[in-house]
């Protein structure tokens, strides 16, 4: 989560019905737990085992089939990565649409 979506966020939460402090808290813990997942220190891990694969491999066969190849993992983990982003904005807005409904219905 960047900084400057923290406090909307934050705002977000307290206008469904939690108090300030319950609403840093999970931001807080959205941050610990999703953002870490999100970022793309993973593409960058894999761009470097290729950087070294690449040198290893003896013929340039094999070195261009070894880039495709590596191209089209890296290309599937930037996928995983926005799906992971889209499905944890969908998670946060249908909990924030339950609290909101919930601020107005309250169980009895």
């Amino acid at each position: 989560m960047k900084a400057e979506e923290v406090i909307p966020a934050t705002h977000r939460l307290e206008h469904s019905g939690m108090t300030r402090n319950e609403a840093e808290t999970v931001v807080g813990e959205l941050q610990k737990v999703v953002a870490p997942l999100v970022t793309k220190d993973g593409v960058a891990k894999l761009e470097r085992s290729i950087a070294r694969l690449e040198r290893s491999m003896a013929t340039k066969d094999d070195l261009e089939k070894l880039q495709q190849a590596m191209a089209t993992k890296a290309d599937v983990a930037e996928m995983e990565t926005r799906l992971f982003r889209s499905l944890a904005a969908i998670m946060l807005g249908t909990g924030l649409f339950i609290l909101s409904v919930l601020r107005f219905f309250p169980p009895s």
